[in-house]
């Protein structure tokens, strides 16, 4: 299957300036989207719950696991948790999952997570950095996500 471009645009954390950001998703055709209105037109953007899981696992470009925290607190009054659920199910890629279930406990939203939970705890995958490439050893656990809490992460209060 072709790849198609992701792009994503935020806001940094503490900063006044939008970034704009293009990855390369190469299962992008799976997906889930919606069709929204724009002046020109119809596009199709991904779900709420697609969207928080392509935002951990595209931190570098969305402004780095503290701006992911942030955007989720806003993100997830949209997020459905069986939809999650059913959303990291297809994708597969359990650490993604993992991690976000870590930061959506970080953001005091750990009832919408439950069923993306009972579904990491059945999995009993092994423990995840919280951040790939950065050591583990002696660190913290979330034994709940099994994620070596590699990183701090602090959620703004509102976007800047």
């Amino acid at each position: 299957m072709c790849p198609f471009w992701l792009h994503i645009t935020v806001a940094h954390r503490h900063r006044h300036d939008r970034r704009s950001s293009s990855v390369k998703k190469a299962r992008i055709a799976t997906t889930p989207t919606v069709r929204v209105n724009t002046p020109t037109g119809q596009m199709r953007v991904s779900i709420p719950e697609a969207t928080a899981i392509d935002l951990v696992r595209y931190p570098e470009h969305a402004g780095f696991l503290s701006n992911v925290a942030t955007i989720l607190r806003e993100l997830v009054e949209r997020i459905d948790g069986r939809e999650l659920l059913r959303v990291a199910t297809a994708d597969g890629e359990t650490a993604y999952a993992q991690r976000l279930g870590h930061l959506l406990d970080l953001v005091g939203r750990s009832t919408v997570a439950e069923p993306l939970a009972e579904w990491i705890a059945a999995r009993a995958p092994r423990v995840t950095p919280l951040v790939p490439g950065l050591p583990i050893t002696g660190v913290p656990r979330n034994l709940r996500w099994r994620v070596a809490v590699n990183d701090q992460v602090e959620a703004d209060e509102g976007m800047a």
